[in-house]
């Protein structure tokens, strides 16, 4: 693998074969291209009736809500906490 082939996925068979590899970027659709044939040569399933990472529970959902901070709570609180650490602030 060159040095500078960043980024690069590799597919490791289970006998530690190197079965594919792409060197750059690479989707979820040419992945799961990569994989099927190691799956079905091992044995490992029927590529078919795999779970596909779009049906899975909470898929794509966003991290948890903040609807009751107002903008500029984190920056003020940073604020007030610097200034109690400062020389003669009110933390001394």
């Amino acid at each position: 693998m060159p040095p500078r082939a960043i980024p690069s996925t590799l597919v490791i068979d289970p006998d530690g074969n190197i079965a594919a590899r792409v060197i750059g970027p690479t989707t979820y659709g040419q992945l799961t291209g990569l994989l099927d044939p190691v799956v079905v040569e091992f044995d490992l399933g029927d590529p078919e009736e795999r779970v596909r990472i779009s049906e899975l529970e909470g898929y794509g959902e966003g991290a948890e809500s903040t609807d009751d901070a107002e903008p500029g709570d984190d920056a003020e609180a940073s604020e007030e906490a610097a200034d109690e650490d400062a020389p003669g602030g009110d933390g001394d």
